[in-house]
């Protein structure tokens, strides 16, 4: 899978619909189609970039008015997949990062961006489910890792104001890491 592409809906009976549309329109995969808070649905698809493009207009098309934002994210991170898919490998480095996003689309960009820019690795992405719609990443590496991976993120989001707020942890609890993985 080289390439995902996710559309928020407003209205969730446009939501399933949409996403059913989109998987008979192109050679993709549902990676994700499910209701978020406050009320709304997500459908996140992968495939190659082409495939996921062409689903992603057809799904535009066919989701228009009730589309609350949109994205394709070409040449994605492996690990990103993994961890929207719940099958992330942890291997704990010295530290964590924490990315808080007010939008899930976000947190999938800034997940994926952080993972190429250090040396990082993805505990868990969170999408909207419970937490108002929002999304969170939760990575780990060694310190200076992470918090060039934090920095940047801080950085590239400040044009666009979808970061709420980011933390990084050097050495956390055992008592607390226990309920991150």
């Amino acid at each position: 899978m080289k390439s995902i592409a996710m559309i928020e809906f407003r209205s969730i009976a446009r939501g399933i619909k949409t996403a059913d549309i989109m998987i008979k329109a192109a050679n993709i995969v549902i990676l994700r189609s499910t209701t978020i808070c406050p009320g709304k649905y997500v459908v996140l698809v992968g495939g190659d970039t082409s495939s996921v493009k062409e689903a992603l207009q057809v799904g535009l098309e066919s989701g228009s008015p009730y589309i609350v934002s949109h994205t394709v994210i070409p040449n994605i991170d492996p690990q990103v997949i993994e961890a929207i898919e719940g099958f992330t490998e942890i291997s704990m480095g010295g530290a964590i990062g924490v990315l808080e996003y007010y939008a899930v689309i976000d947190a999938i960009i800034g997940a994926d961006e952080a993972v190429k820019i250090s040396n990082v690795s993805i505990i868990e992405i969170r999408m909207g489910f419970a937490i108002g719609g929002k999304g969170f990443v939760v990575l780990t590496g060694d310190i200076d890792s992470v918090e060039v991976a934090v920095k940047h993120i801080e950085e590239k989001a400040a044009d666009t104001g979808m970061l709420m707020e980011t933390s990084v942890i050097q050495n956390v609890s055992p008592d607390l890491l226990k309920f991150l993985i």
